[in-house]
C-alpha cells in the first residue's frame, strides 16, 4: 500500500523540479518537529498547541500527497477543537505510525527520483 498519492507526488515534482528534493527533506524535518509538539501537547493537555501543529502538518501532508497522514491530522484538529487532546493517545499514535510509513516511502522515492528531468 502506498502512503503517498502518486498523482500529487508527480505534480509537485513537475512543478518544483530541482527544488523538490529540498522541499521534501524540509517536510520530513519539520513534520517530525510538529509531531513532537503534538506529543507534548497530548501529555500536557495543550489543545491550542496541538491544534496549531496538527493544522500545519495536515496542510503540508496534503501538499505532498500523504493523504492518510493528513486525515489523521484533521482528526487531531477535531479532537483539539473539542478540548480532548489529553484523551487522544490513539490519534497521536496513528499520526506517528503513518508518518513513519510516509517517511520510509519518501526516502525510497527520493532514492529513485531524478529531479533534473
Amino acid at each position: 500500500m502506498s502512503h503517498i498519492n502518486d498523482e500529487q507526488w508527480e505534480e509537485m515534482l513537475d512543478l518544483l523540479e530541482e527544488d523538490f528534493v529540498g522541499l521534501v527533506k524540509d517536510f520530513l524535518v519539520d513534520s517530525q518537529k510538529r509531531i513532537e509538539v503534538i506529543k507534548q501537547a497530548h501529555k500536557t493537555g495543550d489543545n491550542a498547541s496541538g491544534l496549531e501543529a496538527s493544522h500545519t502538518l495536515k496542510g503540508a501532508s496534503a501538499n505532498i500527497g500523504a493523504d492518510t497522514l493528513s486525515k489523521h491530522c484533521f482528526t487531531m484538529q477535531s479532537v483539539c477543537h473539542a478540548n480532548m487532546i489529553a484523551d487522544a493517545y490513539n490519534v497521536v499514535e496513528d499520526i506517528e505510525t503513518e508518518f513513519a510509513k510516509v517517511s520510509a516511502e519518501i526516502n525510497s522515492r527520493l532514492a529513485n527520483t531524478n529531479p533534473q528531468k
